[in-house]
């Protein structure tokens, strides 16, 4: 076949897993081609390298009054060039401005939309599954900045628009996939629409155990250092152990909120914390941090999927997360890793016990790198479309109907 892929995603979990169901479909025969605003993230990880036949980019800047009407251009001119190609299908993915991207009211081919989760509006936080303790994430009124009154009814303003341009785009499609359960109870109380789950995998080739690398003194996480990362409870669980016993700590990022990295490493330096912040580095040299790490600790605000643990697991170590979001879906508690809940005081203790028994590190870690070997690797999902698109194709699907709104 020859796929289309469409993404203006920023730098991230999102776009790495892009860059692998590019390529493994591209190892499977099938002919990939990429479509993207100039607003999408081009850099890291590099995309284009898993095109085979060429890459489409139109130019978007999506800011000032004009930015909806400019976005709305673009989404025309993308999906009429996807249109007018000889592609057999489309794979969509999430818009880093308005979730649910505009151009799926334009297209004519078959098309999938994988969505990751809903915007992460306050209103729509609350409407996390119910077993999700909604008190563990509070959002902070962002102050008005320059520009007083007249700033912030604009703030008001993009937010109605973009929620409303959001929802309207998802009722185009007809075909959505999501991550996890959790999501896809999720998408159900925000948008009341039906999401299959299709769980994405793991690239076990790349990340794997590296037999007689010996494990550092050192605990590590992967994310964007944001403060919905959890990295507060981190560095209060790392600070409270007793410094002949405390771990050095390891952030690897693709992106930070500078005001709030900055903050967190002083208070690590204020506290004694051995914090090393690596960013936007090669795939080896995570794959390396991961393998020489104790243990992996994971405590994302509603992670929708899971992508760390099942890193750290190819590469078996273990991994402690937060007892939330798609980590448990992922996580095997008491057998590839703990899934604890937001206690500062439990994290202490079930880090230190891991590092003091390696056996236990052991198993874990044994028992992750099975798990992922048996249940996420990336055929499963490459078989998925595979198979819908056979299904589509031979009914001679060639054009897309809308869904009415």
């Amino acid at each position: 076949m020859k796929i289309a892929f469409f993404h203006n995603l920023p730098s991230g979990g999102g776009l790495k897993t892009l860059c692998q169901k590019a390529n493994c479909l591209r190892q499977k025969g099938h002919e990939i081609v990429v479509y993207s605003f100039s607003s999408a993230e081009k850099d890291f990880p590099r995309l284009w390298d898993h095109v085979t036949d060429h890459q489409v980019v139109i130019p978007l800047e999506f800011r000032g009054g004009g930015k909806y009407r400019a976005y709305q251009k673009a989404s025309e001119e993308l999906a009429g060039r996807i249109n007018q190609s000889d592609v057999d299908m489309v794979l969509v993915d999430k818009c880093r401005f308005l979730g649910s991207p505009t151009m799926m009211r334009y297209l004519k081919k078959p098309f999938i939309f994988y969505t990751q989760e809903p915007l992460r509006y306050k209103e729509h936080e609350r409407l996390a599954p119910p077993d999700f303790l909604a008190k563990n994430f509070i959002h902070k009124k962002k102050p008005i900045q320059a520009g007083g009154r007249g700033f912030r009814l604009g703030q008001i303003f993009d937010h109605l628009m973009i929620r409303k341009i959001d929802r309207q785009n998802l009722r185009k499609a007809e075909n959505i996939w999501t991550n996890s359960c959790f999501s896809q109870a999720w998408l159900q109380r925000v948008y009341n629409v039906r999401a299959e789950v299709v769980y994405q995998g793991i690239d076990v080739e790349c990340f794997k155990p590296e037999p007689g690398l010996k494990k550092t003194n050192r605990v590590l996480s992967v994310g964007r250092i944001s403060r919905i990362k959890g990295y507060d409870l981190l560095l209060e669980a790392i600070t409270k152990i007793p410094v002949a016993v405390r771990p050095g700590w390891d952030i690897v990022c693709d992106d930070e909120t500078s005001s709030y990295s900055m903050g967190l490493q002083k208070q690590a330096e204020e506290n004694g914390v051995d914090l090393r912040v690596f960013r936007r580095i090669h795939e080896k040299e995570l794959c390396r941090l991961y393998q020489e790490s104790k243990v992996v600790l994971c405590a994302s605000h509603r992670e929708p999927f899971g992508l760390v643990p099942l890193e750290a697991m190819a590469c078996g170590t273990p991994v402690i997360a937060v007892d939330e979001g798609g980590y448990r879906e992922t996580v095997v508690h008491g057998k590839t890793g703990l899934l604890l809940p937001r206690d500062p005081a439990l994290w202490v203790q079930h880090i230190q016990e891991i590092f003091k028994e390696p056996e236990m590190r052991e198993n874990f870690g044994t028992a992750g790198r099975q798990r992922v070997e048996r249940q996420w690797t990336w055929k499963n999902f490459i078989d998925a479309i595979e198979s819908w698109a056979q299904s589509h194709l031979e009914r001679g699907d060639k054009i897309h109907g809308p869904r009415p709104t």
